[in-house]
């Protein structure tokens, strides 16, 4: 996917491109403090 990015391009719509495009086997949906974006390892979820 290509994003075409604007003056009328929305913040949340970069950060969600990136993510997707460029970070996909990560955890990007954490918001800490003021940071505007975050990228972490995922967690496994084990079951017992």
């Amino acid at each position: 996917m290509l994003l075409m990015a604007n003056k009328h391009t929305r913040e949340e719509q970069v950060k969600n491109y990136v993510a997707e495009e460029w970070f996909a086997a990560y955890d990007c949906k954490n918001i800490i403090r003021n940071l505007d974006f975050c990228v972490a390892q995922k967690q496994v979820k084990s079951t017992l």
